[in-house]
């Protein structure tokens, strides 16, 4: 028997009150890697319970490979079993609603994604754009959204502590590196949690935010405050991810940015050629540009190799509302990244210009296509206020807000 027993008689337990956890790391470690098995692991459970036939509703994870009760897994639309902690991996076609995997996903010109069955199915493809559209959107499908210009196109940004940066003017941005961010910090804790280490993921501020310090680098850190405080072992995989999070989150990078309220140029110049902003969601770009928004860009040589649509805010009766002003907003949201500065990367920069700190949220503002949320850039205290919350908005395509905001 490779699952080892516990002091009292496993024999009179029933499957349900098992503990899959801790005996597939036992089986795991007790059984040469050549020897394991699925089956060989569940009939083992079946000589521990009183009632083996209920081990035939223990189902094994397609991505991580290990044992959960049926009832708590999800079905992708190929008919895998996929358990909650892996569903950060899987996203829901936009058409079938079905899970796959992000990497078996296409994204369409409206920033979607579905699956290989429904874009045969139900989208067709644009030579021009260079990406697919669905069937329903074929009339209104062009290459629009130069209708307005900007009502205000010269504003200026804050740039660590330095002269402003003014808008279409270039200039390279240092980010220290060693430094574990707060957004970093929090996302290494949620990945924590996510793998059901929560005493662990609640003591990282006893680590400091330091990648590297005297007693080694972070993950190293964290393995060694696991086992001393909690006897627990993290797996290889969970503290490379750890690892590979912090890095992501401290690294050193000079990076040349400009930003801009000139959006009226070809797609291509911000770094998504063919972006459902200049075709079926045009209303996307004359919303932006009418309610304070601009682009940040990455250059690589002369060439924009990345850019982040941004969204200054002030408080305004207790809620984060749209502005114009650029130099004393009370915050930013970054959202829609693409090339060097999608994901962390253009909130990182902004939150290092600004003095502040950044956090993942929630964020719709209709009228605009919005991908995947967007990432809050604030002082501490706001960050705070609007972790787990998010902001949903809806504003006017072409809104009044400049001319309002300078009566």
């Amino acid at each position: 028997m490779t699952i080892e027993e516990t002091d009292e008689d496993v024999s009179l337990q029933y499957a349900e009150e098992l503990d899959l956890d801790e005996l597939w790391s036992n089986y795991c470690s007790g059984a040469p890697y050549h020897r394991r098995s699925n089956e060989r692991f569940l009939q083992e459970l079946r000589e521990l319970v009183a009632n083996p036939g209920a081990i035939d509703g223990i189902v094994f994870c397609y991505s991580c490979g290990e044992p959960h009760w049926e009832d708590g897994l999800s079905t992708t639309g190929d008919g895998h079993a996929v358990c909650e902690s892996c569903l950060y991996d899987f996203s829901h076609c936009v058409a079938c609603d079905e899970l796959y995997r992000d990497s078996s996903l296409n994204t369409t010109l409206s920033d979607t994604c579905v699956c290989d069955g429904c874009l045969r199915d139900s989208y067709s493809y644009c030579g021009h754009c260079s990406g697919y559209y669905h069937d329903e959107d074929s009339g209104d499908h062009d290459h629009s959204g130069a209708c307005c210009v900007s009502p205000q196109l010269e504003f200026r940004i804050r740039n660590d502590g330095q002269d402003p940066l003014p808008n279409d003017t270039r200039v390279t941005v240092e980010l220290p590196a060693g430094i574990i961010s707060a957004e970093g910090l929090s996302e290494i804790q949620r990945y924590l949690q996510r793998h059901g280490h929560y005493d662990v993921s609640y003591d990282l501020h006893e680590l400091g935010d330091q990648w590297q310090a005297r007693t080694g680098n972070f993950a190293k850190r964290l393995s060694s405050l696991a086992y001393k405080r909690h006897q627990a072992k993290l797996t290889p995989e969970v503290l490379s991810r750890v690892g590979c999070i912090a890095c992501d989150h401290s690294n050193a990078v000079d990076v040349q940015v400009e930003v801009t309220r000139d959006l009226n140029r070809d797609s291509s110049y911000f770094c998504n050629y063919g972006s459902c902003w200049w075709g079926g969601y045009s209303e996307s770009r004359c919303a932006l540009k009418t309610n304070g928004g601009f682009g940040l860009l990455s250059f690589n040589g002369s060439e924009p190799d990345g850019r982040v649509w941004v969204m200054p805010f002030k408080m305004e009766n207790e809620r984060l509302s749209p502005t114009f002003e650029t130099l004393s907003p009370d915050a930013f949201v970054a959202f829609n990244g693409y090339g060097t500065l999608s994901g962390y990367a253009g909130a990182r920069i902004l939150a290092h210009m600004a003095g502040w700190t950044y956090r993942k949220i929630g964020f719709d503002c209709s009228p605009m296509y919005v991908n995947a949320g967007g990432y809050l850039i604030a002082p501490e205290h706001i960050a705070e206020r609007y972790q787990g919350k998010g902001i949903d908005i809806s504003v006017r395509q072409h809104s009044s807000l400049f001319r309002d905001e300078n009566r």
